[in-house]
């Protein structure tokens, strides 16, 4: 299905998004002022993919979503609503997948309850749905220059939430290139006189921030 997306984003209940509804296109880009609700509207599309992904666990832990530390589920929830389950509904070619969360008994723990993960199982079945969509995050925090760096669980050629992965998947992309040539950079990415990743990685970071070397 190459040609599934994400359409309608509709959150209620999600810190200051009380009852928020948007048209997701091709390319979307937030903007606005400091503490108007950018952040929380990326952090509720990653925590309903983390509880669609974790479903069959009936819990989604909120300290270990894509990398991000949301919290204690009280916290996270809207401060001035009497209604303290989150909805977030995510309309993919058409077909809501929606999302309910609850807080537990404990309100001290750090998970929510999924509340419709038997409607979310039966849903993974059909259709156009969350799982069969690849997301990818990259956070605006990065690990910093490393003299070792420590690998662990890497997706195939993956940089990792905060780039910690960045350095490896270079060196591993070059050496296939290299030693099995199976490797071809599309036409439409390569900038570099010379054929190899790395290297055009090292030309499209200095468009840019020019004079930027990959060491």
């Amino acid at each position: 299905m190459s040609d599934i997306r994400l359409g309608k984003v509709i959150v209620r209940n999600f810190k200051c998004h009380k009852n928020f509804e948007t048209e997701m296109k091709e390319l979307n880009i937030l903007t606005g002022s400091n503490a108007t609700g950018k952040s929380s509207f990326v952090q509720a599309l990653l925590l309903a993919f983390k509880s669609w992904e974790s479903c069959e666990k009936k819990q989604i832990n909120t300290n270990s979503i894509y990398g991000m530390n949301l919290g204690i589920p009280l916290n996270i929830v809207s401060e001035d609503l009497d209604e303290k389950n989150i909805n977030i509904t995510l309309s993919v070619n058409g077909i809501k997948n929606e999302i309910e969360l609850g807080i537990p008994d404990d309100s001290d723990e750090i998970h929510f309850d999924i509340c419709n993960y038997n409607e979310i199982i039966e849903a993974k079945e059909h259709g156009y749905n969350l799982s069969r969509m690849s997301l990818f995050f990259l956070g605006a925090e990065r690990k910093g220059p490393r003299l070792v760096s420590f690998i662990n669980e890497v997706t195939p050629y993956s940089v990792g939430n905060t780039g910690e992965n960045t350095g490896y998947v270079l060196g591993e992309i070059d050496k296939f290139q290299k030693i099995n040539g199976a490797f071809q950079l599309p036409d439409d990415l390569k900038i570099s006189e010379i054929d190899r990743f790395s290297a055009n990685c090292e030309e499209w970071l200095n468009v840019i921030i020019p004079d930027t070397k990959i060491n």
